[in-house]
């Protein structure tokens, strides 16, 4: 663990032996009120895909794409997005489109040389830029369809980010993540490795899915033989940097730190829930024996329909085949957990708010700030704000 993030670890515990003494939490100022229409209106949830295509997503680290020619093929956010590491060893994005007649040069993420249409078989480097095409002759010499469309992209500390609409800027990740960027950094993010990947669909509005992750008040009783039987119930600190959050909950075995002085606290690991706006959560499960997950949450063509990336990674630089099967059975605990407790309870949430035939109203109480700082700034971002705002 780096100093920076050993320093923050230590001020954490402190701040959770004190909460464990005083069985409390971190508390927002006041309670929010919502109505469920917040997650069944179609004319917001247009307007929220409307506004993840024009908005940076964090969508991979970096060593997803390390070596020249490696690519990342991202189209959770509606348009195909090739990036791709290049010969100078920057990152490009392009629309996944063939600029003659709209062919998909790639299919899945995996080492080009170049990028081929199936459709005409035209060849782009791995700049964007034509390099042969069959008959020639056929078509003007201008640049009009020379060049495959570029979409903006960035890499800063291990992540990448890309915004989906077309333009030739390098977005400023370090500027988006704002104050938690530095957070960020010490993570350690561009040594991690990713070791597994899956797609999960459910049939709740994106944001019900999101939701389950960005609290810790339902595990009792939602992850009662699960999650519950290593952390302490009701107690967590949590943390606001701009529009990006953590919280984060002791252990059950931190009880015992309480009756102790700080020099005597075992050493332990790094460990936190961390939102990225506008729709990722990176869980650290404990250094070093450290596994990260992320995952990314996004609509689907229904209001009532979402898809879940969840992606496991090999945190701190960690390997070895005894560390790997347990990353691979942590892995397989988290989906269990996702599928069998957290997108259920969703799912059986959007069938309660769409069976209504007028709206509910939805408290969110003071230990679930980041549930309302977000619910807000999604709302302000397509112009339908909610609750007092």
């Amino acid at each position: 663990m780096n100093s920076d993030l050993r320093r923050e670890w230590n001020s954490m515990c402190r701040r959770l032996v004190e909460r464990i003494a005083t069985r409390s939490s971190d508390l927002t100022r006041d309670p929010v009120t919502i109505t469920s229409d917040f997650f069944t209106d179609e004319e917001r949830f247009e307007r929220e895909k409307l506004f993840l295509r024009d908005t940076p997503l964090f969508v991979g680290l970096s060593r997803e794409v390390q070596e020249e020619g490696d690519t990342l093929l991202f189209e959770d956010a509606g348009p195909s997005v090739i990036i791709v590491r290049t010969a100078g060893g920057a990152l490009k994005a392009f629309l996944n489109v063939c600029p003659h007649r709209g062919g998909k040069l790639l299919k899945e993420s995996c080492s080009r040389d170049s990028f081929v249409c199936p459709y005409h078989a035209w060849r782009f480097d791995l700049e964007g830029k034509l390099t042969a095409r069959p008959r020639d002759e056929a078509f003007s010499d201008d640049e009009v369809g020379k060049r495959l469309t570029r979409v903006p992209v960035g890499e800063w500390a291990g992540m990448i980010f890309v915004r989906c609409e077309p333009g030739d800027e390098s977005l400023d990740v370090e500027g988006f993540l704002g104050p938690i960027a530095s957070l960020m950094k010490s993570l350690d993010l561009h040594v991690a490795r990713l070791i597994e990947s899956e797609v999960v669909e459910s049939e709740a509005n994106w944001k019900l899915v999101l939701d389950t992750n960005c609290e810790a008040y339902h595990v009792p009783s939602t992850h009662p033989t699960t999650i519950n039987r290593w952390t302490m119930p009701y107690i967590y600190i949590q943390d606001s940097y701009g529009a990006h959050h953590r919280f984060s909950g002791p252990s059950r075995d931190m009880a015992e730190w309480v009756d102790l002085d700080e020099a005597e606290w075992p050493d332990s690991g790094y460990r936190g829930v961390h939102y990225i706006f506008p729709n990722t959560i990176l869980t650290v499960t404990g250094y070093p024996e450290s596994s990260l997950v992320v995952q990314h949450f996004y609509p689907s063509e229904e209001v009532g329909r979402s898809r879940a990336v969840t992606k496991t990674y090999a945190g701190f630089g960690q390997d070895g085949e005894e560390f790997l099967k347990r990353a691979h059975a942590g892995h397989q605990f988290m989906m269990h957990v996702l599928t069998t407790e957290d997108f259920p309870m969703a799912e059986d949430l959007w069938k309660n708010f769409r069976s209504l035939s007028q709206p509910t109203t939805i408290q969110e109480g003071r230990n679930e700030h980041i549930l309302q700082d977000y619910h807000r700034r999604i709302a302000a971002a397509v112009g339908m704000p909610i609750g007092s705002d």
